[in-house]
């Protein structure tokens, strides 16, 4: 938008009949035309957060519908995980009325998949941390049972590449998740393993780095999981939730490397 820009550097010459004053009056403009584009993205976000809200949540029970079918059938423990997970994320009965639709939908035709995947990359343009926070989401989920299957791990990637997501960059969030789960799991008495190695993992960091490299993976992912900053991005509460249990596990990783190196 340069309307601000042309008008002020117009008004700029005309009053003060110099170079100067065509100068001042393009920076008032170019002041004007970000307020504006801001004025406008805002009243224009709204409108898309009424739409990027529930595509969110359909094409993530859709997408999860699909990764069941990767393998060729759907299995009756694909679908109670299914129904474990919306109980996870607090769907009132419509809403999980709803995702088990959107779940069966997925399983059935992967052209509903691929139509809802390509509008979602569409309007979500501008929300990286909305592209970002559905992947993750996916990742966790398909993870729930310990495992990816090698189905399921390609659709995965062609999830990751649509919404922008190298491959390479795919496999090192998807290292990172496992180590998180594993983790968590630990602290929890579920498994054994060595938590600290996991820990390093988790913030995608190795005992090698520096304190300095260390804390900052670390603020980084706390950015990234803040819940103001996705539902700023237009993460649905119930996504927002799980960003949540996971900035807690991030927290505790470091709070673990933290207190392992006071002791060196």
């Amino acid at each position: 938008m340069i309307i601000g820009r042309v008008v002020g550097t117009l008004l700029g010459w005309l009053a003060f009949r110099h170079i100067l004053g065509a100068v001042l009056g393009f920076i008032a403009g170019l002041y004007f035309d970000r307020a504006l584009g801001r004025t406008l993205a805002g009243g224009a976000g709204g409108k898309l957060d009424e739409r990027l809200k529930p595509l969110f949540m359909q094409l993530l029970f859709t997408s999860l519908g699909h990764l069941a079918k990767a393998d060729g059938r759907v299995s009756q423990a694909e679908i109670d995980h299914t129904e474990q997970i919306i109980s996870q994320m607090g769907l009132d009965a419509e809403g999980r009325k709803q995702a088990i639709q959107w779940f069966q939908q997925g399983a059935k035709k992967e052209q509903d998949y691929r139509a809802l995947l390509d509008e979602f990359v569409h309007l979500s343009g501008n929300r990286p941390g909305l592209r970002r926070m559905l992947l993750e989401m996916l990742v966790q989920l398909t993870l729930a049972d310990g495992r990816i299957e090698p189905g399921e791990e390609v659709v995965l990637i062609d999830i990751a590449a649509a919404l922008g997501v190298p491959k390479a960059a795919f496999r090192l969030l998807l290292e990172q998740i496992k180590a998180q789960q594993h983790f968590q799991q630990q602290r929890a008495g579920e498994v054994q393993g060595d938590a600290l190695a996991d820990a390093y993992q988790a913030l995608g960091v190795s005992e090698d780095d520096s304190d300095q490299t260390i804390k900052k993976a670390w603020r980084k992912l706390m950015s990234e999981h803040h819940p103001d900053k996705l539902i700023a991005q237009g993460v649905p509460d119930a996504a927002v939730r799980e960003a949540t249990e996971r900035s807690q596990v991030i927290q505790a990783a470091y709070d673990m490397i933290k207190k392992h190196r006071k002791k060196r």
